[in-house]
Parts: structure tokens; C-alpha cells; sequence
């Protein structure tokens, strides 16, 4: 007789856009091996969340940092702590995933940390790209690499690039400075040829766009704006591996990002090579 295998109980507790993302890819690509449940300190869990706790094997935080010296950083540890001690049994774990890393290695380099974080060393630590881990390596903290799970949308063609030449880039509304805005609209105005698209933000904070700075706002279909862009462009101070980075190569673009990107070529740091009838060319890193 062949038993099945033991369905795998996780807990993830965290932000809850990136909680809930997890738990959808999670149940979308392995709905057959594991048991996803989301809990929020904000909201005081039922009996059959707490029961859903007491059973888990894994207790996961998701880009909510240990040790913060806040309000909500106190409530979270506390809640985190009243999860550990309902189930000590479940390995406990932390997924950092990108601005998390960048406040707990200032405040540790700051020495505004509180004990918790330095305690949570006992636990898995997971990063969602190399540059994380080497952040966190800073603050005497050892993580592993694991591409954070999210779909991806891919072209099933390679799309032509568009007759004239454009820019496609992420700039949030409330966040417009962490993602260059104000650059971004200067290179516009200094390139009034070229086209820039800005998905996400509506451009309010931006008194007199120039005429060739497009904002779109949010979007629930990026396919026509990837197919339509030359470029896609993502600069902030800090990210883990964004995922319009990862769909503008997923759609034959070129990438100007912030960090470099394993896997690709540089055309600025390699030279391009070409072969017969076909331009080997690479998205920058």
C-alpha cells in the first residue's frame, strides 16, 4: 500500500500583500503538498487560526523585520513570540524580501535594535536575491538565497521591439522619491524624443510633467506595456530582484536596473557579439 505523502502546514505572518502573494503561489503551484494560512497581528486570530497554529510546521515571517523599535515592530514581535510559544514544535523562519533588510542593517550598524532581532538568529533566514544576503552578512546575519514565489508573466513569443524607441518604469505614488521619480522626470525632459511610460503612480507629485512623461497608474494588464516598451527602467535605492525586471526579460527587453542581474550580459561591461543576421544583444544588468 502506497501512503501519501504528509501535507506540509505553514504559517505565514507578515505584511499582507506579500503574505497573501506567497499563499496564492504557494496553494497555484504546490496546492497538492502544503496547507497555507496567513495570520496578522492587526487582527486577533479565531480558535481555528490558533488551532491552524498549534498544528504548523513552519512558521514563516514575511518582510516584517525582527527587533524594530517601533509601535508596530513591538506588536509584531510580541505576536510572533505568542505564535512561537503556542507551537514550539514549528521551525520558526523569516523571509526578508528588500526594504526590511535596509532598516535592520541600520538600525544594527545604529545600535537601535532590540534584543529580539539578535535572539532570531536561532531561525532559518531566507533572502530573496544575493545582494540581501551580503546586506544582511553586515549585521552578523547568515541567510540563504531563495527567489521569493511569485508568477511571473512570460512572452510565449518574442515580441518585436517597438518602430519608436520607449521607457517603461515603476514609480509608486506615496514612494516616488525611493523610486527616482524626480530623476526619471528629468531625463524625460532631456530626452523629449523618447517616450516614457510610467506605470503604478499617477504623477501627483510631479507639478509640470514634461508632454513625453505618460502616467498610467495602476495596472491590471502589463502585456500591452512590456510588447510596447524598448526599455524597461527600474532605479530606487534599494530592492531585492524586482519583478518587472524579471518581465521585461521575460519579454525580450532591454533592463536598466539598479543592481546586476545574474544570467544576463552587460553590453557595458562585455562587448556585443554578433552572428549571422542576428544581434546578440543582452539587457543591461
Amino acid at each position: 500500500m502506497i501512503f501519501p505523502a504528509r501535507i506540509l502546514k505553514i504559517c505565514l505572518l507578515g505584511q499582507p500583500f506579500w503574505a497573501n502573494r506567497m499563499r496564492r503561489t504557494l496553494i497555484e503551484y504546490a496546492g497538492d503538498e502544503v496547507d497555507v494560512t496567513t495570520l496578522f497581528p492587526q487582527q486577533m486570530p479565531s480558535r481555528v487560526q490558533w488551532r491552524e497554529v498549534a498544528d504548523a510546521d513552519l512558521l514563516m515571517r514575511v518582510g516584517f523585520r525582527p527587533g524594530a523599535m517601533t509601535p508596530l515592530g513591538i506588536l509584531f514581535d510580541t505576536f510572533w513570540s505568542m505564535l512561537r510559544r503556542v507551537n514550539s514544535r514549528a521551525a520558526g523562519a523569516y523571509y526578508w524580501i528588500g526594504t526590511d533588510v535596509l532598516n535592520a542593517v541600520r538600525e544594527v550598524k545604529a545600535k537601535r535594535t532590540r534584543a529580539p532581532f539578535w535572539r532570531s538568529f536561532q531561525d532559518i533566514h531566507i533572502a530573496d536575491s544575493p545582494w540581501l544576503v551580503s546586506e544582511l552578512q553586515e549585521a552578523g546575519l547568515a541567510a540563504k538565497q531563495i527567489h521569493f514565489p511569485s508568477p511571473i508573466l512570460k512572452s510565449t513569443t518574442i515580441p518585436e521591439l517597438p518602430e519608436k524607441f520607449s521607457v517603461l518604469t515603476y514609480i509608486p505614488e506615496r514612494r516616488y522619491r525611493f523610486y527616482a521619480g524626480p530623476a526619471i522626470a528629468e531625463a524625460a525632459r532631456r530626452l523629449p524624443n523618447i517616450h516614457f511610460k510610467v506605470v503604478a503612480g499617477t504623477g501627483q507629485w510631479l507639478k509640470d510633467p514634461p508632454p513625453n512623461l505618460e502616467f498610467c497608474g495602476w495596472q491590471s494588464d502589463m502585456v500591452p506595456l512590456y510588447q510596447g516598451c524598448t526599455v524597461l527602467l527600474r532605479m530606487l535605492e534599494h530592492d531585492a530582484l524586482g519583478a518587472t525586471v524579471q518581465e521585461g526579460l521575460c519579454f525580450a527587453r532591454h533592463v536598466i536596473y539598479t543592481y546586476p542581474v545574474p544570467f544576463t550580459l552587460n553590453p557595458a561591461v562585455e562587448p556585443v557579439q554578433t552572428g549571422a543576421g542576428n544581434a546578440a544583444t543582452g539587457p543591461l544588468g
